[in-house]
């Protein structure tokens, strides 16, 4: 399982703290069977397993197992989530078989639990408080905050691939001026010590012609 923050277990269908405020509070054997087969959910939010092998795998016994799984089939119409008028679970293959669920909440619970993996992120390599002044100083231009951050990291990574790029070439042509300003004074040195050389040749051979 992979942590996505404090209050969220994340198997393939994370689940968050809110489940014990929810409907389902206080409800036995519901609440806790919902716990107990929400990590056993595929990456498609399938479980595809019979009663027994649920109860086999949790120690549940299979009978508070059938009547946990029905009350979760069926509609609740105070559900924070209108879809399916309020169930959790729905058969896979109802005409064919009587076991084996989709959880009807998958998605959403995959997409809540990127974005608080995103927000830790953010807030973790300060791009957050980067992106709050940004708000306060164009509050006109508002910034989604996107639900798949696996689509938005290339872009961020991309703008620091090209910012690594830009820092290096200002290093390069900051050693290019150095290098450029010391031949330059090597030159300059070079022509004033072969200007003095020759001046004192030509004052030695003037001084030898006089002489004679």
């Amino acid at each position: 399982m992979d942590r996505v923050e404090d209050d969220c277990v994340s198997g393939y269908t994370p689940v968050f703290d809110t489940v014990f405020d929810g409907t389902l509070c206080g409800r036995w054997p519901t609440l806790p069977v919902w716990l107990t087969i929400l990590p056993m959910a595929d990456k498609n939010g399938h479980i595809d397993m019979t009663y027994q092998a649920i109860a086999a795998r949790s120690g549940w016994p299979l009978e508070l197992l059938k009547q946990a799984i029905a009350e979760l089939m069926a509609p609740d119409p105070e559900s924070r989530t209108a879809e399916c008028e309020g169930r959790r679970l729905e058969l896979l293959d109802p005409a064919n078989r009587q076991w084996g669920w989709r959880v009807i909440n998958h998605v959403q619970y995959r997409n809540k639990a990127r974005k608080a993996a995103y927000d830790t992120d953010r807030t973790a390599s300060g791009a957050d408080a980067e992106r709050k002044r940004h708000s306060v100083r164009h509050p006109d231009k508002s910034r989604r905050v996107p639900t798949r951050p696996d689509v938005t990291r290339p872009q961020t990574q991309t703008q620091t691939q090209t910012q690594t790029q830009i820092q290096a070439l200002r290093a390069r042509v900051f050693h290019g001026e150095r290098n450029r300003n010391r031949i330059f004074t090597l030159a300059s040195l070079a022509s004033r010590t072969f200007t003095q050389r020759l001046r004192a040749r030509t004052g030695s051979l003037a001084r030898r012609m006089l002489a004679t």
